[in-house]
């Protein structure tokens, strides 16, 4: 989250098709596939852009496992 100061190492998992709350439960997740390194973005609608563009790439990855 290096757009957002301070930046701290943080895992922030996104469920496609999920919007139940899961605040205080214990999950699992598991790694498929690294699609990009770190990068800090100049807008929110930038970073907004990137976002769509990794979540396409996930489903195309998971859609193959």
């Amino acid at each position: 989250r290096p757009t957002f100061d301070p930046p701290k190492e943080l895992l922030e998992p996104h469920f496609f098709d999920f919007a139940e709350d899961l605040y205080g439960q214990n999950i699992e997740i598991e790694f498929h596939a690294f699609i990009r390194g770190e990068a800090k973005f100049d807008s929110l609608d930038a970073l907004m852009a990137q976002m769509a563009q990794d979540c396409d790439e996930a489903r195309r990855i998971l859609g193959a496992v």
